[in-house]
C-alpha cells in the first residue's frame, strides 16, 4: 500500500505527481481564499476610515446677534412657526452654551418670545443628531421634539426640564434616530421659553455600506469563488 495516499498501488510513481500536483493546487487555492478575503476586509476597513463623514457642528457663532436663520448653513434650513422666524440671541447673562449665540423663535414684527416651534429641515437625511437647551425657568417644565425618518413621521419625544438654574445647557441626544430629515420643537411650555444651540449632526444614515464598500465585499467573494473554480478535479480512485 503507498504510504501517500493507501488508495494507490506502491509502484504508481505517475500518479503521486498527480496526487502531489493536486494537493498543491488546493493549497495555491486556499491560499488565494484567505489573501482575498484578507484584502477585501483590509479595504472595507480603510474605505470605512477614510470614508466616514464628519460630524457638523452649527452653534451660530459665526452671525451677528438678530439675524434670521434659515439656509445659512449647508444642507439644513432653519424656520418657525407662521407669523415667526428663528434668529440669533447674543447671551446675557452667559449661558453654558457655545457663547455668543444661541437661536431663539421671534414674531417677524419684533421682539422674542422664545416659545415657538423651530424647525430644521435637512436635505438629506443625518444621525448622531443633538443639541443644547437652556433658559428654561421652571422645574418640571417640558417640551416636544417632532422627529421625521426618510420624509415621514416617526414619533416624537417629550423633554422635561430638571435644572434648577435657567443658566445650564442640556443635552437633548436624538442619536438612536437614522435618516432624519426633519425635527420640529415646539410645545414649549415654559414661561419664560427657551434658547437652543450646538446642533450636532453626520450626514448619512451611520450604518448603511456605501455602494462601494459592498462592491469590494462582492469583488473579495469573486476572487475567492475564481480560485475554488481553478482547483483540478479529484483524480478517480
Amino acid at each position: 500500500m503507498n504510504p501517500i495516499d493507501p488508495h494507490l498501488p506502491k509502484d504508481s510513481n505517475s500518479t503521486l505527481d498527480e496526487v502531489a500536483s493536486r494537493r498543491g493546487w488546493e493549497l495555491d487555492a486556499m491560499k488565494m481564499i484567505v489573501n482575498a478575503g484578507v484584502a477585501a476586509a483590509a479595504l472595507l476597513i480603510g474605505l470605512g476610515v477614510s470614508g466616514a463623514a464628519s460630524a457638523t457642528v452649527i452653534n451660530f457663532d459665526d452671525l451677528a446677534g438678530g439675524v434670521v436663520v434659515t439656509t445659512q448653513y449647508a444642507g439644513v434650513t432653519f424656520s418657525s412657526s407662521a407669523g415667526e422666524n428663528v434668529v440669533t440671541t447674543p447671551q446675557a447673562p452667559p449661558y453654558q452654551v457655545s457663547a455668543p449665540n444661541f437661536i431663539c423663535s421671534a414674531p417677524v414684527t419684533g421682539g422674542l418670545d422664545c416659545a415657538n416651534d423651530i424647525n430644521l429641515d435637512f436635505a438629506t437625511g443625518v444621525s448622531g443628531l443633538s443639541f443644547n437647551y437652556t433658559g428654561a425657568d421652571v422645574l418640571g417644565s417640558t417640551f416636544k421634539v417632532d422627529i421625521f425618518t426618510n420624509h415621514a413621521f416617526a414619533t416624537f419625544l417629550t423633554f422635561t426640564n430638571t435644572n434648577a438654574s435657567n443658566l445650564f445647557a442640556t443635552l437633548v441626544d436624538l442619536s438612536a434616530y437614522s435618516n432624519v430629515t426633519r425635527i420640529s420643537i415646539n410645545s414649549v411650555q415654559d414661561g419664560g421659553g427657551l434658547g437652543f444651540d450646538d446642533f450636532t449632526f453626520t450626514p448619512g444614515d451611520g450604518g448603511v455600506p456605501e455602494p462601494a464598500a459592498w462592491s469590494l465585499m462582492i469583488a473579495g467573494f469573486g476572487l475567492a469563488g475564481a480560485a475554488l473554480r481553478r482547483r483540478p478535479r479529484a483524480l478517480a480512485v
